[in-house]
Formats: structure tokens, sequence, C-alpha cells
């Protein structure tokens, strides 16, 4: 069974069903043998979703600033630093700092987050114990629909477009019963969903090597970290969003070297 049939038969996101695989199951995939994972169907539909996507921005100067994309992500309450944030400068004759093995936390919390061209629209914080299955991400749609009225008048007024990757039927279901058309994401490609090449690892970026004592710790400072990124900066993603449809067009639906 893919990952695509999982999704759809239980009704939870490819993040869910990553995060259960990873996190659960102690089921890794190392980055080195995702490409092979693409076979030409997948490569045809990347290929396809992405020119649909390129063409549709080139064409409509306004099509990029009415998406609202998101998606979920853990936050832990401890991650490790980088080999690169943790580097300490030291004299040839000094002892090298010895430092012991550090892993992420067990304690987490998962964060759902909807941005667009201006900046997060929406975020919100799963319970405890709660599944992102497709009933409960339907009470999540209808709370975004809620901050894009208050917070986007021009979206609601207009048009919008919300791109994420749960392709559960009742999701999809309530998405037609309220008329509103989705940003086709195609699977097995985190290189082509802005929240997987941007938003969450910048987040976590800054956040890692921070021990936090509590739940309350966590969703405060990743929430503060979420607003701390500038208008620029959700501008600058949106482009190099455009950017990677035509690389992955220009690749025929291969993965490519990012940005």
């Amino acid at each position: 069974m893919t990952i695509v049939e999982l999704e759809q038969g239980v009704g939870s996101s490819h993040g869910s069903i990553h995060a259960i695989r990873s996190d659960y199951l102690k089921i890794r995939v190392s980055a080195k043998f995702v490409p092979r994972q693409l076979t030409t169907d997948r490569m045809e539909c990347r290929m396809m979703v992405a020119g649909d996507l390129f063409e549709n921005s080139t064409q409509d100067p306004t099509f990029l600033t009415k998406i609202v994309t998101g998606d979920e992500s853990w936050v832990f309450a401890y991650e490790p630093e980088t080999k690169m944030q943790s580097a300490e400068w030291y004299t040839a004759s000094s002892a090298r700092p010895k430092k012991s093995r550090l892993v992420k936390s067990k304690e987490k919390v998962m964060l759902i987050a909807f941005f667009d061209i201006d900046g997060v629209v929406h975020h919100e914080f799963v319970p405890p114990g709660q599944t992102v299955n497709g009933h409960f991400y339907v009470q999540v749609l209808q709370r975004l629909r809620d901050a894009v009225r208050r917070k986007r008048c021009d979206k609601w007024q207009g048009e919008w477009f919300p791109h994420h990757d749960n392709a559960s039927l009742v999701v999809q279901q309530f998405l037609a019963d309220k008329s509103i058309p989705v940003v086709t994401q195609p699977p097995y490609s985190p290189d082509l969903a802005s929240s997987d090449f941007w938003l969450f690892p910048t987040l976590k970026m800054d956040l890692k090597g921070t021990r936090f004592a509590s739940m309350e710790d966590i969703k405060s400072n990743a929430t503060a970290e979420l607003r701390r990124n500038p208008k620029e900066a959700f501008h600058r993603c949106i482009q190099q969003w455009q950017d990677r449809w035509s690389k992955c067009v220009c690749a025929q639906g291969s993965y490519f070297e990012g940005d």
C-alpha cells in the first residue's frame, strides 16, 4: 500500500502518516533513496501539476496572491542544534570540547499553520491524543475560513485557493460543498510544498538547541517564531515556490536541486 492509498483509506494527511511512520513505527527513509520512489507515472504527475501551476501563475498576476498554503509538523520540547549551529572556536593547543549525545525529546506538539504571500493567516496546535484525520481536518478548514474572512477581506470577497495535502474524502466533500477550489499538491513532492521547503525548516532551525519546560512554552515560542518572519520573507517564499514549479518542469518531473 502506498502512502497516498493509506491517506485515503484512513482519512489522514500525508504529514500525519509520515509522523506515524517515523515517530511511532520508527521507520525512516534515507534522503538519498527518495528519488528512487519516483516512478514514471509520479514524475509525469509532478511535471503536469507543476506545469499547470506555473502557467496559471504567469498568465494571471494575481494567482499567487490568492493561494493560502499550509500543513502540519511536530515541534519538539528539545531538538539538538545542527553541527553548524553547535560549532565552537578552539585553538590548536586546546582540548576539543566534549559534547554529550543529544536527541529529540519525546515531548512534542503538532503545529498546523497556513500562510499566504503576506504572512500567517491561521495556526493552531493539535490537542494531545488527537489524530489529524479527515473529520478533525474539516474543523481546521472551518477555522481557516473564519480566519480568511477576518484577516483577508480581499480574498474572502474575491477568490482564494487553499493548498494542502489532505486527500481524505470527507475533506474533499467539505471543500466541494463550500465551492472552494484547491491548489493541487502532487504526492511525494515536499520540494513543491512551501511549508516543507521553507516555513517549518525555518521555524525549527531557530528553535533548535533550546529546551522548553512545558507544552505551553513550546506553543508560545513556536507562535513567536511564526510571527517573527517579516512580510518580505513570505513574498520570497511564494516566488521561490513559483521558481520550483518551473524547475520541476525543466527536470521532467524528477527531483531537482533546491534554492
